[in-house]
Protein backbone atom coordinates (compact mmCIF):
# COMPACT_ATOMS: atom_id res chain seq x y z
CA UNK A 1 0.00 0.00 0.00
CA UNK A 2 1.19 3.56 -0.65
CA UNK A 3 1.96 5.94 2.17
CA UNK A 4 -0.75 8.34 0.92
CA UNK A 5 -3.52 5.89 1.78
CA UNK A 6 -2.53 6.10 5.46
CA UNK A 7 -2.80 9.87 5.84
CA UNK A 8 -6.23 9.76 7.48
CA UNK A 9 -5.49 6.94 9.97
CA UNK A 10 -2.20 8.57 10.86
CA UNK A 11 -3.87 11.91 11.55
CA UNK A 12 -6.59 10.22 13.60
CA UNK A 13 -4.03 8.36 15.67
CA UNK A 14 -2.11 11.54 16.25
CA UNK A 15 -5.25 13.44 17.29
CA UNK A 16 -6.19 10.71 19.73
CA UNK A 17 -2.99 11.23 21.73
CA UNK A 18 -2.98 13.75 24.61
CA UNK A 19 -1.18 16.99 24.02
CA UNK A 20 2.16 16.97 25.80
CA UNK A 21 5.51 18.55 25.64
CA UNK A 22 7.26 15.28 24.78
CA UNK A 23 8.26 14.47 21.23
CA UNK A 24 5.45 13.20 18.93
CA UNK A 25 5.59 9.61 17.64
CA UNK A 26 7.50 9.13 14.45
CA UNK A 27 5.78 8.63 11.11
CA UNK A 28 7.12 5.09 11.04
CA UNK A 29 5.57 4.34 14.41
CA UNK A 30 2.19 5.68 13.32
CA UNK A 31 2.34 3.64 10.12
CA UNK A 32 3.19 0.55 12.12
CA UNK A 33 0.17 1.04 14.41
CA UNK A 34 -2.13 1.75 11.45
CA UNK A 35 -0.96 -1.38 9.66
CA UNK A 36 -1.51 -3.42 12.81
CA UNK A 37 -5.09 -2.11 13.11
CA UNK A 38 -5.79 -2.95 9.47
CA UNK A 39 -4.32 -6.43 9.87
CA UNK A 40 -6.48 -7.04 12.93
CA UNK A 41 -9.56 -5.94 11.01
CA UNK A 42 -8.68 -8.27 8.14
CA UNK A 43 -8.24 -11.14 10.59
CA UNK A 44 -11.68 -10.48 12.07
CA UNK A 45 -13.26 -10.46 8.60
CA UNK A 46 -11.50 -13.69 7.68
CA UNK A 47 -12.68 -15.32 10.92
CA UNK A 48 -16.26 -14.25 10.19
CA UNK A 49 -16.12 -15.69 6.67
CA UNK A 50 -14.57 -18.95 7.90
CA UNK A 51 -17.27 -19.30 10.56
CA UNK A 52 -19.98 -18.70 7.95
CA UNK A 53 -18.51 -21.33 5.64
CA UNK A 54 -18.46 -23.83 8.52
CA UNK A 55 -22.17 -23.15 9.06
CA UNK A 56 -22.86 -23.62 5.34
CA UNK A 57 -21.03 -26.95 5.43
CA UNK A 58 -23.03 -28.13 8.44
CA UNK A 59 -26.23 -27.14 6.65
CA UNK A 60 -25.21 -29.22 3.64
CA UNK A 61 -25.25 -32.35 5.85
CA UNK A 62 -29.03 -32.25 6.13
CA UNK A 63 -31.18 -32.79 9.22
CA UNK A 64 -28.25 -33.00 11.65
CA UNK A 65 -26.58 -29.84 10.39
CA UNK A 66 -27.31 -26.11 10.68
CA UNK A 67 -30.84 -25.00 9.85
CA UNK A 68 -31.92 -22.32 7.39
CA UNK A 69 -32.25 -19.72 10.14
CA UNK A 70 -28.58 -20.14 11.08
CA UNK A 71 -27.54 -20.04 7.43
CA UNK A 72 -29.52 -16.87 6.78
CA UNK A 73 -28.08 -15.22 9.90
CA UNK A 74 -24.51 -16.02 8.81
CA UNK A 75 -25.14 -14.68 5.29
CA UNK A 76 -26.53 -11.42 6.68
CA UNK A 77 -23.72 -11.06 9.21
CA UNK A 78 -20.97 -11.47 6.63
CA UNK A 79 -22.78 -9.33 4.06
CA UNK A 80 -22.99 -6.54 6.65
CA UNK A 81 -19.17 -6.38 6.57
CA UNK A 82 -19.48 -4.97 3.06
CA UNK A 83 -16.99 -5.13 0.19
CA UNK A 84 -14.12 -5.75 2.61
CA UNK A 85 -15.37 -9.34 2.95
CA UNK A 86 -15.30 -10.04 -0.79
CA UNK A 87 -11.66 -11.20 -1.13
CA UNK A 88 -12.10 -13.86 1.56
CA UNK A 89 -15.50 -14.88 0.18
CA UNK A 90 -14.10 -15.31 -3.32
CA UNK A 91 -11.16 -17.32 -1.95
CA UNK A 92 -13.60 -19.59 -0.13
CA UNK A 93 -15.76 -19.86 -3.26
CA UNK A 94 -12.85 -21.03 -5.41
CA UNK A 95 -11.67 -23.56 -2.82
CA UNK A 96 -15.07 -25.12 -2.05
CA UNK A 97 -16.10 -28.42 -3.65
CA UNK A 98 -19.63 -28.80 -2.24
CA UNK A 99 -22.19 -27.24 -4.61
CA UNK A 100 -24.59 -26.37 -1.77
CA UNK A 101 -21.88 -24.55 0.15
CA UNK A 102 -20.82 -22.73 -3.02
CA UNK A 103 -24.43 -21.59 -3.49
CA UNK A 104 -24.54 -20.08 0.01
CA UNK A 105 -21.19 -18.36 -0.44
CA UNK A 106 -22.33 -16.95 -3.79
CA UNK A 107 -25.59 -15.72 -2.27
CA UNK A 108 -23.56 -13.97 0.43
CA UNK A 109 -21.46 -12.27 -2.23
CA UNK A 110 -24.67 -11.21 -3.98
CA UNK A 111 -26.07 -9.74 -0.75
CA UNK A 112 -23.15 -7.29 -0.61
CA UNK A 113 -24.36 -5.86 -3.96
CA UNK A 114 -20.94 -4.71 -5.11
CA UNK A 115 -20.53 -4.61 -8.93
CA UNK A 116 -16.81 -5.21 -8.40
CA UNK A 117 -17.61 -8.84 -7.55
CA UNK A 118 -19.20 -9.53 -10.95
CA UNK A 119 -15.96 -10.04 -12.89
CA UNK A 120 -14.54 -12.66 -10.47
CA UNK A 121 -17.93 -14.39 -10.31
CA UNK A 122 -18.09 -14.63 -14.10
CA UNK A 123 -14.50 -15.87 -14.23
CA UNK A 124 -15.35 -18.52 -11.64
CA UNK A 125 -18.46 -19.54 -13.60
CA UNK A 126 -16.43 -19.99 -16.78
CA UNK A 127 -14.12 -22.49 -15.09
CA UNK A 128 -16.27 -24.29 -12.51
CA UNK A 129 -18.45 -27.39 -12.77
CA UNK A 130 -22.07 -26.77 -13.83
CA UNK A 131 -23.75 -26.57 -10.40
CA UNK A 132 -21.21 -24.18 -8.79
CA UNK A 133 -21.11 -22.14 -12.00
CA UNK A 134 -24.90 -21.84 -11.94
CA UNK A 135 -24.73 -20.54 -8.36
CA UNK A 136 -22.23 -17.86 -9.40
CA UNK A 137 -24.45 -16.74 -12.30
CA UNK A 138 -27.41 -16.57 -9.94
CA UNK A 139 -25.37 -14.19 -7.77
CA UNK A 140 -24.59 -12.01 -10.78
CA UNK A 141 -28.30 -11.70 -11.50
CA UNK A 142 -29.08 -10.83 -7.88
CA UNK A 143 -26.43 -8.09 -7.82
CA UNK A 144 -28.39 -6.51 -10.66
CA UNK A 145 -25.73 -4.55 -12.55
CA UNK A 146 -26.94 -4.35 -16.16
CA UNK A 147 -23.35 -3.93 -17.35
CA UNK A 148 -23.07 -7.70 -16.92
CA UNK A 149 -25.78 -8.45 -19.50
CA UNK A 150 -23.45 -9.02 -22.50
CA UNK A 151 -21.30 -11.47 -20.53
CA UNK A 152 -24.29 -13.44 -19.22
CA UNK A 153 -25.85 -13.50 -22.70
CA UNK A 154 -22.63 -14.85 -24.15
CA UNK A 155 -22.45 -17.55 -21.48
CA UNK A 156 -26.09 -18.50 -22.12
CA UNK A 157 -25.36 -18.91 -25.84
CA UNK A 158 -22.23 -20.95 -25.07
CA UNK A 159 -24.13 -23.35 -22.77
CA UNK A 160 -27.42 -24.08 -24.58
CA UNK A 161 -28.62 -26.60 -22.02
CA UNK A 162 -28.24 -27.62 -18.39
CA UNK A 163 -28.05 -25.75 -15.06
CA UNK A 164 -25.69 -22.98 -16.25
CA UNK A 165 -28.00 -22.05 -19.13
CA UNK A 166 -30.97 -22.20 -16.77
CA UNK A 167 -29.27 -19.89 -14.29
CA UNK A 168 -28.39 -17.48 -17.10
CA UNK A 169 -32.05 -17.30 -18.16
CA UNK A 170 -33.18 -16.24 -14.68
CA UNK A 171 -30.24 -13.86 -14.21
CA UNK A 172 -31.03 -12.15 -17.53
CA UNK A 173 -34.62 -11.65 -16.39
CA UNK A 174 -33.43 -10.04 -13.17
CA UNK A 175 -31.14 -7.85 -15.23
CA UNK A 176 -34.12 -6.83 -17.44
CA UNK A 177 -32.31 -7.94 -20.58
CA UNK A 178 -34.89 -7.56 -23.36
CA UNK A 179 -32.48 -9.15 -25.82
CA UNK A 180 -32.87 -12.45 -23.96
CA UNK A 181 -36.54 -12.90 -24.86
CA UNK A 182 -35.80 -15.35 -27.74
CA UNK A 183 -33.79 -17.43 -25.27
CA UNK A 184 -36.74 -17.54 -22.85
CA UNK A 185 -39.13 -18.52 -25.64
CA UNK A 186 -36.86 -21.37 -26.70
CA UNK A 187 -36.29 -22.31 -23.08
CA UNK A 188 -39.92 -23.15 -22.34
CA UNK A 189 -39.74 -25.76 -25.11
CA UNK A 190 -36.41 -27.23 -24.00
CA UNK A 191 -36.00 -30.96 -23.49
CA UNK A 192 -34.42 -30.14 -20.11
CA UNK A 193 -36.95 -29.69 -17.31
CA UNK A 194 -34.42 -27.52 -15.44
CA UNK A 195 -34.25 -25.13 -18.39
CA UNK A 196 -38.04 -25.15 -18.87
CA UNK A 197 -38.58 -24.26 -15.22
CA UNK A 198 -35.99 -21.47 -15.41
CA UNK A 199 -37.47 -20.04 -18.62
CA UNK A 200 -40.93 -20.00 -17.06
CA UNK A 201 -39.56 -18.30 -13.93
CA UNK A 202 -37.81 -15.72 -16.13
CA UNK A 203 -41.00 -14.90 -18.03
CA UNK A 204 -42.79 -14.42 -14.72
CA UNK A 205 -40.09 -12.06 -13.49
CA UNK A 206 -40.23 -10.00 -16.69
CA UNK A 207 -44.02 -9.77 -16.42
CA UNK A 208 -45.29 -9.25 -19.97
CA UNK A 209 -48.93 -9.93 -20.73
CA UNK A 210 -47.93 -11.38 -24.10
CA UNK A 211 -46.16 -14.25 -22.32
CA UNK A 212 -49.24 -15.54 -20.46
CA UNK A 213 -49.97 -18.18 -23.10
CA UNK A 214 -46.38 -19.46 -23.12
CA UNK A 215 -46.38 -19.83 -19.34
CA UNK A 216 -49.92 -21.29 -19.16
CA UNK A 217 -48.91 -24.11 -21.48
CA UNK A 218 -46.36 -25.26 -18.88
CA UNK A 219 -49.11 -25.75 -16.28
CA UNK A 220 -49.66 -29.17 -17.83
CA UNK A 221 -45.97 -30.02 -18.10
CA UNK A 222 -45.03 -33.61 -17.30
CA UNK A 223 -42.46 -32.40 -14.75
CA UNK A 224 -43.75 -31.23 -11.38
CA UNK A 225 -41.00 -28.63 -10.86
CA UNK A 226 -41.94 -26.97 -14.13
CA UNK A 227 -45.61 -26.90 -13.12
CA UNK A 228 -44.79 -25.29 -9.76
CA UNK A 229 -42.62 -22.70 -11.53
CA UNK A 230 -45.47 -22.02 -13.95
CA UNK A 231 -47.98 -21.53 -11.11
CA UNK A 232 -45.71 -18.99 -9.46
CA UNK A 233 -44.98 -17.26 -12.79
CA UNK A 234 -48.68 -17.08 -13.70
CA UNK A 235 -49.29 -15.46 -10.33
CA UNK A 236 -46.66 -12.81 -11.05
CA UNK A 237 -48.15 -12.18 -14.47
CA UNK A 238 -51.65 -11.88 -13.02
CA UNK A 239 -50.41 -9.42 -10.41
CA UNK A 240 -48.39 -7.26 -12.80
CA UNK A 241 -50.56 -7.29 -15.91
CA UNK A 242 -54.05 -7.84 -14.41
CA UNK A 243 -54.49 -10.40 -17.17
CA UNK A 244 -57.82 -12.22 -16.99
CA UNK A 245 -56.23 -15.08 -18.92
CA UNK A 246 -53.56 -15.50 -16.25
CA UNK A 247 -56.17 -15.63 -13.50
CA UNK A 248 -58.28 -18.05 -15.54
CA UNK A 249 -55.27 -20.36 -15.82
CA UNK A 250 -54.87 -20.28 -12.03
CA UNK A 251 -58.54 -21.08 -11.54
CA UNK A 252 -58.14 -24.12 -13.78
CA UNK A 253 -55.36 -25.39 -11.54
CA UNK A 254 -57.74 -25.21 -8.56
CA UNK A 255 -59.95 -27.77 -10.31
CA UNK A 256 -57.16 -30.32 -10.71
CA UNK A 257 -56.84 -33.51 -8.68
CA UNK A 258 -53.17 -33.05 -7.76
CA UNK A 259 -53.41 -31.55 -4.28
CA UNK A 260 -49.84 -30.23 -4.31
CA UNK A 261 -50.60 -28.14 -7.41
CA UNK A 262 -53.88 -26.95 -5.87
CA UNK A 263 -52.03 -26.00 -2.69
CA UNK A 264 -49.49 -23.93 -4.64
CA UNK A 265 -52.26 -22.27 -6.66
CA UNK A 266 -54.10 -21.33 -3.45
CA UNK A 267 -51.05 -19.42 -2.24
CA UNK A 268 -51.03 -17.40 -5.44
CA UNK A 269 -54.81 -16.88 -5.62
CA UNK A 270 -54.67 -15.53 -2.07
CA UNK A 271 -52.44 -12.74 -3.38
CA UNK A 272 -54.01 -11.95 -6.75
CA UNK A 273 -57.54 -13.34 -6.60
CA UNK A 274 -60.65 -11.24 -7.25
CA UNK A 275 -64.41 -11.69 -7.21
CA UNK A 276 -64.25 -14.22 -10.04
CA UNK A 277 -62.00 -16.36 -7.86
CA UNK A 278 -64.68 -16.78 -5.20
CA UNK A 279 -66.84 -19.17 -7.20
CA UNK A 280 -63.85 -21.39 -7.96
CA UNK A 281 -62.84 -21.43 -4.29
CA UNK A 282 -66.37 -22.31 -3.20
CA UNK A 283 -66.38 -25.19 -5.66
CA UNK A 284 -63.06 -26.38 -4.27
CA UNK A 285 -64.37 -26.26 -0.68
CA UNK A 286 -67.42 -28.29 -1.74
CA UNK A 287 -65.43 -30.77 -3.83
CA UNK A 288 -62.96 -31.51 -1.06
CA UNK A 289 -65.79 -31.84 1.44
CA UNK A 290 -67.59 -34.33 -0.79
CA UNK A 291 -64.44 -36.37 -1.53
CA UNK A 292 -65.44 -39.37 0.56
CA UNK A 293 -62.43 -41.44 -0.47
CA UNK A 294 -60.01 -38.86 0.93
CA UNK A 295 -62.25 -36.97 3.36
CA UNK A 296 -60.42 -38.25 6.45
CA UNK A 297 -56.93 -37.67 5.13
CA UNK A 298 -55.04 -34.92 6.89
CA UNK A 299 -53.91 -33.45 3.57
CA UNK A 300 -57.48 -33.13 2.29
CA UNK A 301 -58.68 -31.56 5.55
CA UNK A 302 -55.82 -29.08 5.55
CA UNK A 303 -56.31 -28.20 1.89
CA UNK A 304 -60.04 -27.62 2.36
CA UNK A 305 -59.32 -25.32 5.27
CA UNK A 306 -56.75 -23.43 3.18
CA UNK A 307 -59.30 -22.95 0.42
CA UNK A 308 -61.86 -21.68 2.94
CA UNK A 309 -59.33 -19.28 4.50
CA UNK A 310 -58.31 -17.96 1.08
CA UNK A 311 -61.99 -17.38 0.31
CA UNK A 312 -62.42 -15.57 3.64
CA UNK A 313 -59.44 -13.34 2.82
CA UNK A 314 -61.29 -12.33 -0.34
CA UNK A 315 -64.26 -11.27 1.77
CA UNK A 316 -66.49 -14.35 1.55
CA UNK A 317 -67.51 -16.36 4.65
CA UNK A 318 -68.93 -19.37 2.79
CA UNK A 319 -65.94 -21.64 3.42
CA UNK A 320 -65.65 -20.60 7.05
CA UNK A 321 -69.32 -21.38 7.66
CA UNK A 322 -69.05 -24.75 5.90
CA UNK A 323 -66.19 -25.78 8.18
CA UNK A 324 -68.10 -24.54 11.23
CA UNK A 325 -71.24 -26.61 10.45
CA UNK A 326 -70.08 -29.91 12.04
CA UNK A 327 -69.18 -28.12 15.29
CA UNK A 328 -72.51 -26.27 15.44
CA UNK A 329 -74.35 -29.50 14.76
CA UNK A 330 -72.45 -31.21 17.58
CA UNK A 331 -73.29 -28.33 19.93
CA UNK A 332 -76.99 -28.77 19.24
CA UNK A 333 -76.69 -32.50 19.86
CA UNK A 334 -74.50 -32.19 22.97
CA UNK A 335 -75.80 -34.16 25.96
CA UNK A 336 -74.25 -31.87 28.55
CA UNK A 337 -72.64 -28.45 28.97
CA UNK A 338 -69.14 -29.90 29.10
CA UNK A 339 -69.49 -31.51 25.67
CA UNK A 340 -70.93 -28.29 24.26
CA UNK A 341 -68.05 -26.24 25.67
CA UNK A 342 -65.60 -28.59 23.95
CA UNK A 343 -67.21 -27.84 20.59
CA UNK A 344 -67.27 -24.10 21.28
CA UNK A 345 -63.56 -24.32 22.04
CA UNK A 346 -63.00 -26.11 18.70
CA UNK A 347 -64.99 -23.37 16.97
CA UNK A 348 -62.85 -20.75 18.68
CA UNK A 349 -59.73 -22.47 17.30
CA UNK A 350 -61.28 -22.52 13.83
CA UNK A 351 -62.19 -18.83 13.85
CA UNK A 352 -58.73 -18.00 15.18
CA UNK A 353 -57.14 -19.70 12.17
CA UNK A 354 -59.31 -17.56 9.90
CA UNK A 355 -58.37 -14.37 11.68
CA UNK A 356 -62.06 -13.85 12.49
CA UNK A 357 -61.41 -12.30 15.88
CA UNK A 358 -64.99 -11.26 16.64
CA UNK A 359 -66.39 -14.74 16.04
CA UNK A 360 -63.49 -16.22 18.01
CA UNK A 361 -64.39 -14.01 20.98
CA UNK A 362 -68.03 -15.12 20.86
CA UNK A 363 -67.10 -18.81 20.67
CA UNK A 364 -64.44 -18.52 23.38
CA UNK A 365 -66.84 -16.86 25.81
CA UNK A 366 -69.18 -19.83 25.40
CA UNK A 367 -66.28 -22.25 25.95
CA UNK A 368 -65.46 -20.90 29.42
CA UNK A 369 -66.17 -23.14 32.37
CA UNK A 370 -66.49 -20.72 35.32
CA UNK A 371 -65.72 -23.55 37.76
CA UNK A 372 -62.31 -24.38 36.27
CA UNK A 373 -59.35 -22.08 36.81
CA UNK A 374 -57.54 -23.44 33.75
CA UNK A 375 -60.56 -22.71 31.54
CA UNK A 376 -60.80 -19.17 32.91
CA UNK A 377 -57.10 -18.62 32.35
CA UNK A 378 -56.68 -19.99 28.84
CA UNK A 379 -59.97 -18.73 27.41
CA UNK A 380 -59.79 -15.23 28.88
CA UNK A 381 -56.24 -15.00 27.57
CA UNK A 382 -57.52 -16.04 24.12
CA UNK A 383 -60.20 -13.31 24.32
CA UNK A 384 -57.55 -10.76 25.32
CA UNK A 385 -55.50 -11.74 22.28
CA UNK A 386 -58.53 -11.31 20.01
CA UNK A 387 -59.33 -7.85 21.35
CA UNK A 388 -55.69 -6.83 20.98
CA UNK A 389 -55.77 -8.00 17.34
CA UNK A 390 -58.88 -5.87 16.84
CA UNK A 391 -57.11 -2.84 18.30
CA UNK A 392 -59.42 -2.67 21.33
CA UNK A 393 -56.66 -2.46 23.90
CA UNK A 394 -58.85 -1.49 26.86
CA UNK A 395 -60.93 -4.66 26.44
CA UNK A 396 -57.76 -6.69 25.94
CA UNK A 397 -56.39 -5.31 29.22
CA UNK A 398 -59.65 -6.20 31.01
CA UNK A 399 -59.48 -9.83 29.91
CA UNK A 400 -55.77 -10.09 30.70
CA UNK A 401 -56.72 -9.18 34.26
CA UNK A 402 -59.60 -11.68 34.24
CA UNK A 403 -57.31 -14.54 33.19
CA UNK A 404 -57.03 -15.77 36.77
CA UNK A 405 -53.77 -17.51 37.49
CA UNK A 406 -52.38 -16.49 34.09
CA UNK A 407 -48.75 -15.43 33.77
CA UNK A 408 -48.03 -11.73 34.41
CA UNK A 409 -48.11 -9.38 31.43
CA UNK A 410 -44.34 -9.51 31.02
CA UNK A 411 -44.59 -13.24 30.27
CA UNK A 412 -46.87 -12.62 27.26
CA UNK A 413 -44.90 -9.56 26.10
CA UNK A 414 -43.45 -11.47 23.16
CA UNK A 415 -46.86 -12.71 22.01
CA UNK A 416 -47.42 -11.38 18.48
CA UNK A 417 -51.06 -10.60 19.36
CA UNK A 418 -49.91 -7.88 21.73
CA UNK A 419 -47.29 -6.34 19.44
CA UNK A 420 -49.20 -3.09 18.79
CA UNK A 421 -50.60 -2.95 22.31
CA UNK A 422 -47.02 -3.03 23.68
CA UNK A 423 -46.36 0.25 21.85
CA UNK A 424 -49.30 2.02 23.50
CA UNK A 425 -48.03 4.31 26.25
CA UNK A 426 -50.92 3.27 28.52
CA UNK A 427 -49.74 -0.34 28.64
CA UNK A 428 -46.05 -0.23 27.73
CA UNK A 429 -44.82 -0.38 31.32
CA UNK A 430 -46.94 -3.41 32.12
CA UNK A 431 -45.24 -5.45 29.40
CA UNK A 432 -41.70 -4.41 30.27
CA UNK A 433 -39.58 -6.79 32.26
Amino acid sequence: MTQGRWILPIVLLAMARPAAAQELPSLEKLLEEANRAVAEQKDKIRENVEEAVKTFRRASKGANGADEVEVRAQRLRVASLGPAALPDLMTALRAEKNAGVVANIADTVAAIRDPASIAPLLEFASQADPEPAAAAIRAVGLIGDRESVPSVLALAEATPDGPVHASCLVALARLEADAAHPLWERGVQSRSSVVRAAAVEALGLVGRSGDVKLVSERLTDDNDDVVFAAIDAIGRLAERTRSSQALKALHEVLARENQAFVDAALTVVGKVGNDTSKGHLKSLVDRLGADEANAGFEGTIRLRKRAAITLYQLGDVYGRDELAKPHKKAIRAARNARAARGQWEALSDLYWEFGDWKSAIDATEKAIDPQEIRSLQTNNLRIARCYARLGNFSRAAKFLQKAEGAPPWVDVADDESFREMRQDRRYRDKFER
